[in-house]
């Protein structure tokens, strides 16, 4: 009976943005397109129900090149490629 993943169009343009990927009754996984193309350029990893990691792809080749690790909900370190 648990949802273990769903799709949602978040800004109403009619296109789906967001996709939601859950685990044990939790989210796991978000991807969200942020620049309206139709695919995913942020990508959140959450352990336990909270954010662990965030991968974005800023220059739009559809490879992540920014990356963040996150404790306890905080910012802890970032990386660009």
């Amino acid at each position: 009976g648990e949802s273990l993943y769903e799709e949602s169009d978040t800004n109403f343009d009619g296109r789906i943005d967001t996709w939601l990927t859950f685990s044990k009754g939790h989210i796991a996984e978000m991807k969200v397109d942020t620049n309206r193309d139709g695919n995913p350029d942020q990508w959140k990893y959450y352990s336990a129900g909270k954010l662990s990691r965030v991968k974005r792809d800023t220059n739009r080749d559809g490879k992540p090149d920014v990356g963040e690790i996150y404790r306890d909900g905080k910012l802890e370190r970032m990386g660009v490629d």
